[in-house]
């Protein structure tokens, strides 16, 4: 009662009550207040009436109870001995340290020890850390992929002249879109950062450009197919569009940014993809193996070795430290001035130019350059959308139409045969029948340009009457010119924000702020070429590699759990360590590891995360859970084998639920199942279901318990045994440094004797 860390006694006297009540008790029922006041007293969040997580409430009550039972009066201070030592040296030292300040029944029971490795990732370092940490219960994470769901992508190369992609891909419940962008890059073998992920809505139009660090399962059931391109919503699978940016323009030699090459040779084509896929087939399979893992922001460990690896070999430049340091949340990493574009492809559906809205086909998204001239933007348009005009023409051109990654066109000469050798867009002639008489295959519009303030004029033509000015083709005003004159970074509260093109990087709570969106281009295509621009930049191959995936588990085994949680593991961005010997925090390799089990093994299945419960069944053993393999105390004579006794079900979901207990009588052997104030027998083969939570294992070896022996046992003084070791380990310390000093002596004497000689 006088330990000051534990409740006095309240709660362990609480406890015996209920006990007494529950087993020796005249009344049918009994309302353990007392009980709830203790426990509430100890953890301030057990106070009120909310419901709470079993395993929370066992630690504590068990931490409790062990405060109030503890026979150490005066905790000593404990240091961790950063040495490094023999396992069951080290070991044995760090659990002496536990008992010098916590001796009592629940220890000699329930009390374990764990072995923590961590590898500092730095080379010149290379330090290697070992503790030993002492645990009440073990909690075992589920198989990451048993809790996989599918998510259906429609990729779309730069190069029109290829069909769109559709596959379906699975990934784990906490992966971001930079796993989504890891795993589709392997299996098309394109750079992970090459491409666009939007979502778009029914129609075709774009909401949102998808940063790296965003939940893939927090855009669940949000993005929508539209424009007939053969899916529709879906509530089973989530769904993107992923547009390739333009290999010319996509990253230098040298640096993380975009840099314009004179021509390139690395097009993704779908001619040939399915057969690349079939070549590389055992690489791909390791993406849906189950020791395939991935941290939570989608990075295995050979991620970026493997990306940096192919950008070394096409472009022949080291960029390890620089695809490390993209930044993928802010503008997709760019810099120097290459901004996106959305592009929306609409058709004039009779002679008004009010009834130009209905949009085509899906949007697309363009890398440019705001040091571009209006006349370069009208130039690149025409380059990307050419085979839409070949395609309605039938126009001979050179080797267009044969399997090659990259065609040299005089595209000058085509653009001269659709707009004429003078083309220059003017306000006055905009109307549909010039369109008609010029031969326009299109007219190219400047989306986003008026203010929203009432009697507001266009920020290009200063008119009230603005239906979206034509882009001029000229050298004299340029992209960075053009987004200059949208007030973009003012909101409604007159707040700014530091944004570059970038309205649809944004949140929908940020961009219901934005007065004005980016600058977006729009191209109104005549009636006749309607059905060639939806023939060419709608059609889709689908790419079935679910072949090559493992098919979902109904159930994984608790051997299972046990890999996993020895499995090394990636610290988190946010928990780095910091190494003692090169003094920094570093996102260093973790490996836990069993080192000693207690008589009774309380292990908690990891079902809940921040955003989910893992609902799959974990197939535990009723007898013989064989621990062999995974207690690494070689020295360690007892059974290794456990009996399950107790089982806490929950049934529910992440927001609330009901638990259910199961146990068994120690003295009949049969099971009973506890649901509030209902207890009735069950069958042993009913215990095992996708409801179990927290699973309570009895060493085979132990038998029944002698609580009473246990309770009586003598205090031993630790403090004796520990500055024993200590003074051992000071005269080997000691000695050590005596045959050091000796050997430098030496060193030194024969390196005077050899500048004497």
């Amino acid at each position: 009662m006088d330990n000051p860390i534990g409740t006095k006694g309240v709660l362990a006297i609480a406890y015996t009550n209920l006990l007494k009540n529950v087993y020796n008790g005249t009344s049918s029922t009994f309302s353990p207040w007392d009980f709830k006041g203790a426990i509430s007293g100890f953890q301030t969040m057990f106070m009120g009436y909310q419901q709470h997580d079993t395993q929370e409430f066992l630690n504590y009550l068990l931490d409790g109870l062990h405060e109030d039972l503890n026979k150490v009066k005066k905790k000593p201070s404990v240091e961790k001995d950063s040495k490094a030592k023999e396992d069951k040296i080290k070991a044995k030292d760090e659990w002496i340290g536990f008992l010098r300040r916590n001796q009592s029944i629940l220890v000699e029971i329930l009390y374990g020890q764990y072995k923590s490795t961590l590898h500092c990732p730095n080379e010149a370092c290379n330090n290697i850390s070992v503790t030993f940490d002492p645990f009440l219960s073990l909690t075992l994470p589920i198989l990451q992929n048993a809790n996989a769901y599918e998510v259906t992508i429609q990729y779309f190369p730069y190069d029109i002249r290829s069909r769109g992609i559709q596959l379906n891909l699975k990934f784990n419940t906490d992966c971001t879109i930079m796993a989504l962008r890891n795993k589709l890059g392997k299996v098309l073998n394109v750079h992970p950062m090459s491409f666009f992920i939007v979502k778009t809505n029914y129609e075709g139009v774009i909401d949102q450009i998808f940063n790296g660090k965003m939940l893939l399962r927090s855009t669940y059931g949000s993005s929508r197919m539209g424009m007939g391109m053969g899916m529709g919503s879906s509530e089973r699978n989530t769904q993107f569009v992923v547009f390739q940016i333009n290999p010319r323009f996509f990253y230098s030699k040298n640096n993380s940014h975009f840099i314009e090459e004179k021509k390139s040779q690395y097009y993704l084509s779908s001619f040939g993809i399915k057969e690349s896929i079939e070549k590389r087939q055992d690489e791909i399979k390791k993406l849906f193996a189950e020791d395939y893992d991935e941290d939570n922001s989608g990075c295995s460990e050979d991620d970026i070795h493997y990306y940096s690896k192919r950008v070394t070999n096409t472009y022949s430049g080291d960029v390890i430290t620089e695809y490390q340091k993209m930044n993928v949340d802010k503008n997709m990493g760019f810099n120097n001035d290459w901004i996106k574009i959305v592009i929306s492809l609409n058709q004039y559906e009779s002679y008004s130019l009010l009834s130009r809205r209905k949009i085509i086909v899906l949007q697309r998204v363009l890398v440019m350059h705001k040091s571009w001239t209006c006349k370069r933007i009208h130039d690149e348009i025409f380059k990307y959308f050419f085979d839409v005009l070949v395609s309605r023409h039938r126009m001979d051109v050179p080797n267009w139409n044969k399997n090659t990654d990259y065609v040299e066109v005089d595209y000058e000469k085509y653009f001269k045969h659709f707009f004429g050798e003078n083309f220059s867009p003017q306000t006055e002639n905009d109307s549909i029948q010039f369109h008609e008489n010029m031969k326009y295959p299109y007219r190219l519009r400047i989306r986003s340009l008026v203010n929203e303030a009432k009697n507001a004029t266009c920020y290009h033509c200063k008119t009230r009457t603005c239906h979206d000015c034509l882009l001029p083709y000229t050298e004299e005003l340029t992209l960075g010119g053009l987004c200059s004159l949208v007030q973009k970074n003012l909101t409604k509260e007159g707040d700014e924000l530091e944004i570059d093109n970038n309205f649809y990087y944004l949140n929908v709570s940020n961009q219901n702020r934005i007065v004005n969106k980016d600058v977006m281009f729009e191209l109104t295509w005549l009636d006749d070429y309607k059905s060639s621009v939806y023939s060419v930049l709608s059609d889709l191959k689908e790419l079935d590699v679910r072949i090559q995936m493992q098919k979902k588990a109904n159930s994984v085994s608790l051997e299972d759990c046990f890999k996993n949680f020895m499995k090394y593991e990636k610290l988190e961005p946010q928990n780095e360590w910091y190494c003692p010997e090169c003094k920094n925090h570093q996102r260093a390799t973790k490996k836990m590891e069993i080192y000693k089990c207690p008589p009774i093994l309380i292990l908690h299945l990891k079902r809940f995360s921040n955003t989910s419960k893992v609902g799959i069944l974990v197939d535990y053993p009723i007898k013989d859970l064989d621990l062999t393999d995974y207690i690494k105390n070689s020295e360690d004579t007892s059974s290794k084998k456990y009996d399950l006794f107790a089982v806490s079900n929950h049934y529910g979901g992440i927001g609330g639920g009901h638990y259910v207990a199961f146990a068994q009588n120690y003295f009949s052997k049969k099971w009973y199942k506890f649901d509030d104030s209902h207890v009735q027998e069950i069958d042993e083969s009913n215990l095992v279901k996708d409801s179990g939570y927290v699973l309570f294992y009895r060493r085979k070896d132990i038998g029944q318990i002698n609580l009473d022996a246990l309770y009586n046992k003598e205090f031993e003084d630790y403090e004796h045994l520990f500055k024993e070791n200590k003074e051992k380990e000071t005269i080997k310390d000691n000695d050590k440094m005596d045959i050091e000093t000796l050997e430098t002596k030496n060193t030194d004497k024969d390196d005077n004797d050899e500048k004497k000689s």
